[in-house]
């Protein structure tokens, strides 16, 4: 009876996540296109919408995982997602009305940013307490796998839909998902299990400080959590250097249609599904630190293509297609292993406030890389943005080859009595 009921809870929370995905996916790419084709935005605006979606993270992420820590974490991903409904829907009803600017992007994007730093820890503290510990690698590559089809239809379809109907009222797409992973979520068990550390109750600033800097030295006390933070905070900069010019570079310099990058990105999600398919038999014959240094290796010399190759069919197509077959997948393994090693690793208790943290620095390193991208493309052009970003990312890869504690970490492969190991036996049967 318990199995039965851990797998309907893993069930609805694939639903809940691969909806929100889809809709994420969808307004990623809708918000951006607003902002360039709509209301003709500069690198540096669109540099700043993305910001704006960060800039919660960055005044109060720490605090927002210490208050998941102690809050119920159902609710809190129902609440995030209403707001985000209200958010995106603001977008096509201030068009209609010729009152859609760029300010109101950007309030838009600091909603769905504020929304985000507290659904994200409050899910995967959900995860934790409702999936065995031996079973999250299983869980956690099927949320992915999951995912990865949100990512194949949502991109693929979100261009489609912004080409025909245009990239305002694509949003009302991504708000119908967020409504449907809120129904899912409140079909879920009430989350009776708070935060070990809190117990749930109550506290004043004084206990809050106190559970925030509790939060920092758990970080500290983990060398390899730590470092692999660093070593992701280095690889955001470069990341958010050519996310500030990637949808102007792509659209408008390499003259690559919406519908044609949905169906692009779209190849990305399936690549995303089958990896996840032999995840569990790669994971067990390399390395995490492995997969860590050849992500983003991979990924920098990607950019760095995408950034030389010439306008002229079929090569920008052709380019963006390669990076989406090769890095989706080793993107995948490397996201779900850090994961699954920081939910092995982090103290039940400390959970949400562990990730809020990692997401804080990280999106603070993002947000430096999306202004530093949108001043580089005002001085020189989106090509040179992206050999920059692409230098940052390959520095990230060598950093991680000179950190032993990234290089030398592992995941648990295989079970002492040299079977398969719980997570891929869980993979298969939550696969059912």
């Amino acid at each position: 009876m318990v199995i039965a009921s851990l797998r309907r809870q893993q069930r609805l929370l694939l639903l809940s996540e691969a909806a929100t995905a889809f809709g994420r996916n969808v307004s990623q790419l809708a918000i951006p296109l607003i902002a360039v084709l709509t209301l003709h935005a500069s690198a540096l605006q669109v540099g700043l919408i993305t910001v704006a979606q960060t800039l919660p993270a960055l005044c109060f992420g720490p605090a927002a995982g210490a208050l998941v820590d102690r809050w119920n974490c159902k609710r809190v991903m129902v609440a995030c997602n209403v707001v985000r409904v209200m958010g995106l829907c603001s977008i096509p009803a201030l068009y209609g009305q010729g009152k859609l600017t760029i300010g109101t992007l950007l309030a838009v994007a600091t909603f769905l940013g504020t929304a985000s730093i507290f659904f994200n820890p409050a899910y995967r503290a959900y995860l934790v307490r409702v999936v065995p510990r031996p079973h999250l690698m299983g869980a956690n590559f099927l949320v992915a796998r999951g995912a990865g089809l949100a990512e194949a239809l949502g991109v693929a379809v979100g261009g489609s839909i912004v080409q025909l109907v245009g990239a305002p009222f694509a949003t009302l797409a991504t708000a119908g998902t967020y409504v449907f992973g809120a129904v899912a979520v409140l079909l879920l068990p009430t989350d009776t299990r708070p935060g070990e550390a809190t117990a749930g109750a109550p506290a004043p600033a004084a206990s809050m400080l106190r559970e925030l800097r509790e939060g920092w030295q758990h970080v500290r006390s983990l060398p390899a959590v730590r470092t692999m933070y660093l070593v992701e905070a280095l690889g955001a900069v470069g990341f958010g250097m050519s996310g500030a010019v990637w949808a102007i570079h792509v659209t408008v310099t390499l003259s690559v249609p919406p519908a044609v990058q949905g169906v692009v990105y779209g190849v990305g999600g399936v690549m995303t599904i089958l990896a996840t398919m032999v995840a569990s038999r790669v994971m067990s014959r390399i390395r995490l630190g492995h997969l860590i240094w050849l992500d983003h290796g991979l990924g920098a010399l990607n950019l760095a293509t995408i950034a030389l190759v010439p306008a002229v069919r079929p090569w920008p197509v052709v380019a963006l297609s390669w990076q989406r077959l090769s890095t989706s997948p080793l993107s995948v393994l490397r996201h779900v292993g850090e994961l699954t090693y920081r939910q092995l690793t982090v103290s039940s208790g400390f959970v949400a406030r562990t990730e809020s943290i990692g997401i804080t620095v990280i999106v603070a390193a993002g947000s430096v890389g999306q202004l530093l991208g949108g001043l580089v493309a005002g001085v020189s052009d989106t090509r040179t943005t992206m050999l920059v970003a692409a230098a940052v990312g390959m520095a990230t890869a060598v950093l991680s080859v000179a950190s032993t504690p990234v290089r030398v970490a592992a995941l648990p492969a295989r079970s002492p009595t040299g079977g398969r190991s719980d997570h891929e036996k869980d993979g298969e049967r939550m696969s059912v």
